[in-house]
């Protein structure tokens, strides 16, 4: 009976894998020019996985190292790869990460940025040696599919016919004349006397095809002529990168994500465009270009990294062309007075530090909190890969007050390497509801005005010994017994709290 049960659950467990299907690709186009970069996005689609998140992977890509030359590897929605690099000279790159929260939908797991030395195309072939999901850590190997592409030499931008970098009225002529059937290299010039000879080693009549319907037509003139003088071409592939023939399609529509974001006044965050060809495929935008509506509010890097300045609203637009374009709304505050943090959000990509987007470590709220600032911190394991310098007096508010069993963890890695809390400056500072674990110092007080803690203790001494580490000035080791409830420290030189 017992082996038959086991049979059972064990059928039970295959057919939840085998209903779990993800499929990883590279990134839909994939071109550039000669001299040039491009993005190459590695993506899993776990929208077939019946609700599954992802949660880890190791993967693995070669190519061609005369065709193309890696550079770097940028975040996409999961949290950032760690890469290794000792074979890039070969063609071959080795890449990983991890979330315990997990990512579905379409997850955009890098993109991995090459310059193109060569003008020949080159295989990128994908593969994985692990991958599972969230929660249940369940290996999606079983069932994974996964898509290689070819990387191919750009031909030149749709709608610059003549390729001399940019789309104009010379264009929509040289696309009409090549509808009624004109030589396209002798083209009548209609302002001087001479005709217009093009080259036709430097032609191709076939960027005319804007609309992508896969023809050159009077619509495509008219498309051109219409971006030309400033007209609106919604979708139209005007200046977009231009694929080889082993290439696949333009992207047709992009997205910004996330599509709103909520920051105070000096904080940073990468948005990512992603775009989609009309087969639905995950391209690379290589070429896109940022703009806001508002410089004072908020301004945007060339790679979409958003940079709050002053308190109010602005449109963040990324394009690939005049008519595929994508917005994101901004809201600048001009501070917060409490700040979160939850380690059951690490490896969300979408962190501000609010309530509804917490940060995974009280480390990303530290450069951000001014004088008076409370930073709540749920119950949880908090590393610290650096100190915790603080220039302000803040409120560190753990779990629940007065709830011992909220109380959160501040652990140092690697052991005794960090400082939890430096204080360099602020008027007052309150510790509520912490443990602290590992560290050389647990707090150390440089010029902060006074400090009181509260229900704050570091747990490798138990019993009626327990006791924090705590530096004062820099100059005396502060080892204080059992702190009472908002205890103050005196901030004396060389003083011994005890």
């Amino acid at each position: 009976m017992r082996r038959v049960l086991g049979l059972a659950l064990l059928g039970l467990g295959l057919g939840a894998r085998l209903g779990a299907q993800a499929k990883a690709a590279v990134g839909g186009e994939l071109t550039g020019q000669h001299f040039g970069s491009v993005l190459v996005p590695i993506v899993v689609d776990m929208s077939a996985t019946g609700g599954a998140k992802l949660g880890s992977y190791t993967a693995r890509l070669t190519w061609n190292p005369v065709a193309l030359t890696f550079s770097s590897a940028l975040a996409g929605n999961f949290p950032p790869p760690q890469v290794n690099t000792d074979s890039i000279t070969f063609g071959v790159l080795k890449f990983t990460s991890v979330s315990p929260t997990g990512t579905g939908g379409l997850v955009t797991l890098a993109q991995l940025q090459y310059t193109v030395p060569d003008t020949i195309p080159s295989p990128l072939t994908l593969a994985f040696s692990e991958m599972s999901a969230a929660g249940s850590f369940a290996s999606l190997l079983p069932t994974l599919t996964v898509s290689s592409a070819t990387f191919c030499p750009s031909r030149g931008w749709w709608g610059d016919i003549d390729r001399d970098g940019a789309s104009n009225s010379r264009d929509a002529l040289l696309a009409l004349s090549k509808v009624v059937g004109l030589p396209v290299d002798t083209v009548l010039d209609t302002i001087s006397t001479a005709p217009l000879v093009v080259d036709t080693l430097h032609f191709d009549s076939g960027l005319g095809d804007v609309n992508a319907d896969g023809a050159v037509t009077s619509v495509d003139a008219l498309i051109i002529l219409s971006a030309a003088v400033g007209i609106p071409i919604p979708g139209q592939r005007v200046m977009v990168l231009a694929p080889g023939g082993c290439g696949t399609g333009s992207p047709k529509t992009i997205a910004v994500l996330p599509s709103a974001a909520d920051l105070a006044v000096g904080q940073s965050y990468h948005l990512l465009a992603q775009g989609r060809d009309t087969a639905g495929r995950t391209v690379t935008l290589s070429n896109a270009t940022w703009r806001s509506s508002n410089l004072t509010v908020a301004g945007v890097d060339a790679d979409g990294t958003l940079h709050a300045r002053a308190p109010g609203a602005a449109v963040i637009t990324a394009a690939v062309g005049p008519g595929i374009s994508a917005t994101a709304t901004v809201t600048v505050v001009a501070g917060r007075s409490k700040w979160y943090v939850d380690a059951s959000v690490t490896g969300t990509p979408v962190q501000f530090g609010t309530l509804a987007f917490p940060f995974d470590n009280p480390l990303r709220a530290f450069p951000l909190v001014r004088e008076g600032d409370t930073i709540a911190v749920a119950r949880g394991t908090y590393d610290f890969l650096a100190d915790g310098d603080l220039a302000v007096g803040v409120v560190i508010q753990g779990g629940t007050p007065g709830d011992t069993t909220t109380r959160p963890l501040f652990r140092d890695a690697p052991r005794g390497s960090h400082v939890a809390l430096r204080f360099t400056g602020g008027q007052r500072a309150l510790i509520q509801n912490v443990m602290f674990r590992g560290f050389s110092y647990g707090i150390e007080l440089q010029g902060v005005h006074s400090l009181a803690l509260e229900d704050a203790r570091r747990p490798e001494f138990v019993g009626r010994h327990q006791r924090l580490l705590v530096r004062d000035d820099g100059l005396a080791a502060c080892r204080p017994p059992r702190l009472r409830r908002r205890q103050p420290v005196p901030r004396h030189r060389g003083h011994r709290v005890q």
